[in-house]
């Protein structure tokens, strides 16, 4: 049987959240539990139904307050949610980006191959959802980046969820503060690659990730 994945997305009821949900729904793998988590519930949940309306694959539920505030983004909701989720292998999705429809499906047979975690390339995208290019120089994994490091966007991650469980601590960090560098996801990239050396890329640009 197919393992279940666990895809988690934070959200504040963006407008944006509709290619999230769209890009769920479309996934040729079948076997997927989407969580969004509303991060704040009187300021966010209100919008954020609206959007979720006929959303397919989704179970999302409201946090009480917003715990996304001084940059820590939807950091705290992953970390959390890594405990909840009951995937077998567990998926970070932002709000603003969005995946190919083949996107897990590829993910896991990369997995099945014999590797304990995988990740897809990525595509840059324009805030309007336009193509820009191909990402071949910072999120490349097994591949050194323009930083001289082996880097991987949480976007593009399945991960096993006791790895997920592990590393979440760490997600207790604010995203560009000059005090908590490197920022998180470079050290859930040297988390993996370091205690998890078994991995592979998909070898396929299936994260659309949009640029502020």
């Amino acid at each position: 049987m197919n393992p279940l994945v666990t895809v988690i997305t934070p959200t504040t009821g963006s407008d944006q959240l509709n290619d999230v949900l769209k890009s769920i729904d479309r996934q040729t793998y079948q076997n997927i539990q989407h969580l969004v988590v509303v991060d704040g519930y009187h300021e966010y949940s209100e919008k954020a139904a609206k959007i979720l309306e006929g959303a397919t694959r989704t179970t999302a539920f409201a946090l009480p307050y917003n715990t996304g505030y001084d940059q820590y983004n939807g950091h705290r909701i992953y970390g959390a949610m890594s405990y909840i989720a009951e995937g077998e292998f567990i998926c970070f999705l932002d709000q603003d980006n969005w995946y190919e429809d083949n996107h897990i499906e590829s993910l896991v047979e990369t997995i099945k191959a014999g590797n304990d975690w995988a990740y897809s390339l990525r595509k840059i995208v324009s805030q309007e959802g336009t193509y820009i290019c191909n990402d071949d120089c910072e999120s490349l994994g097994k591949w050194k980046s323009v930083l001289n490091d082996n880097f991987v966007d949480v976007n593009c991650f399945m991960i096993p969820k006791m790895a997920a469980v592990h590393f979440s601590p760490y997600w207790y960090r604010r995203a560009r503060h000059p005090n908590e560098q490197p920022e998180v996801d470079r050290i859930l990239s040297a988390f993996m690659m370091q205690n998890f050396q078994k991995f592979d890329t998909n070898g396929q640009y299936t994260v659309n990730y949009r640029v502020a």
